[in-house]
């Protein structure tokens, strides 16, 4: 099922967040200090909020104003869950993953 993905950055703040379109957050998780999941009734990845993202991500402001394309995707690996997510910019395409004990993601 292809999902549409909204993508806002605040440059001034240097936040980047993307989300699934229609779906609606129950809650979310600090991953790392600069990583929040937004996770939807179901304990899936429904958006992720990146805080000093030109850093984080390693690329400029100005290719994080004009992201193409965003996705994500849930994954598990043992015990641990995550969420895989895809940026494709004007120059580039930046892809990784979040790994976080189970025990953390449920609520």
């Amino acid at each position: 099922m292809n999902m549409e993905f909204k993508v806002f950055y605040d440059e001034e703040f240097d936040s980047l967040h993307f989300y699934k379109s229609g779906e609606k957050s129950k809650y979310s998780i600090k991953a790392f200090d600069n990583i929040i999941i937004d996770m939807n009734f179901e304990n899936k990845t429904v958006g992720i909020e990146i805080h000093n993202a030109s850093k984080v991500l390693n690329v400029s402001k100005n290719e994080l104003k004009n992201i193409k394309e965003a996705k994500l995707r849930n994954i598990m690996q043992g015990l641990n869950l995550g969420v895989a997510y895809e940026l494709k910019l004007s120059k580039s395409i930046i892809e990784s993953q979040v790994m976080m004990p189970q025990s953390k993601m449920s609520r």
